[in-house]
């Protein structure tokens, strides 16, 4: 007999803050990558730069904590070869044709090694690098790849619950998730840290759980609400329950430039339909 059917047969006997504050977002599609286009409708302010924008989800506590490639101002102008000596290679960012000196709306070739491999850009010299702009583009990308946690409540949504019956409220950590941004020697590293979850049980109330709650513990049998819990005492409506989840994250900025601050938080919720039934039961005179 399962866990949850035990339950159910007992109970019948959350430098530049560039963030809005409680930002409130839908959860978008979980996954990184690494790209210096327009990718999925993500826009960066990176690539008009020439640089490079990329994302980690990893283990909680496990951000990144600097650049994913090595930018090297190349000395000559042959691509091909690494040439040691020579001059820095300038142009102008729209025409493209060569210019002498490096300035505003100019781009110089750097040797860009990457654990894919060495590859040849052209980007925009570090002292002329918007840092604000590279922020916002390591910051766009991880809000766009926080991915939507998954629950580990009891009972389930699929099962659903029963009048009187106590819900532990949880869900799996998520991890951390990292965008870097980076053109030449120049970097941003926005990390985001699952801290919490407002659960509204679609009734009016409302449970604040600290970190990822608290798991019911398999085989204790209990009926009781969790820690981190909830019981619906009242008769259902008809059509159940719509629980909004949502998750709370700690952003935090580190920066080539020595920046190392807390942004403001970031608010993500996501929706689900809980069924709860009510068990009548009557006696025999």
């Amino acid at each position: 007999m399962s866990t949850y059917l035990k339950r159910f047969v007992t109970v019948v006997g959350a430098l530049i803050v560039v963030a809005a504050p409680a930002r409130v977002c839908a959860y978008g599609s979980a996954g990184g990558g690494s790209s210096d286009q327009d990718n999925g409708g993500r826009v960066f302010a990176a690539a008009a730069l020439g640089g490079s924008v990329s994302s980690a989800n990893t283990d909680s506590g496990e951000g990144s904590a600097g650049p994913v490639c090595s930018w090297t101002l190349h000395l000559g102008t042959v691509v091909e070869i690494d040439i040691t000596g020579g001059s820095p290679s300038f142009r102008d960012a729209e025409t493209r044709a060569n210019v002498e000196e490096p300035g505003p709306g100019v781009q110089a070739l750097y040797r860009v090694s990457c654990p894919s491999g060495v590859s040849f850009r052209w980007a925009t010299p570090s002292d002329y690098v918007d840092r604000q702009a590279l922020i916002a583009a390591a910051y766009q990308y991880m809000v766009r790849d926080i991915p939507t946690p998954e629950l580990n409540m009891s009972p389930r949504p699929e099962i659903g619950g029963i009048v009187n019956l106590g819900l532990w409220l949880a869900v799996n950590d998520p991890g951390d998730v990292s965008a870097v941004a980076e053109v030449g020697s120049v970097w941003a590293v926005v990390t985001a840290r699952f801290v919490g979850t407002t659960w509204d049980m679609g009734n009016g109330d409302v449970v604040n759980c600290d970190g990822l709650g608290v798991p019911y513990p398999e085989g204790s049998n209990q009926i009781a609400e969790g820690p981190c819990g909830y019981t619906y005492t009242e008769r259902p409506p008809a059509a159940g329950y719509t629980v909004t989840a949502t998750g709370h994250w700690e952003a935090h900025l580190l920066t080539s430039d020595g920046v190392d601050q807390m942004l403001d938080p970031i608010d993500m919720e996501f929706e689900f339909a809980y069924d709860v039934d009510e068990i009548i039961t009557t006696g025999v005179g």
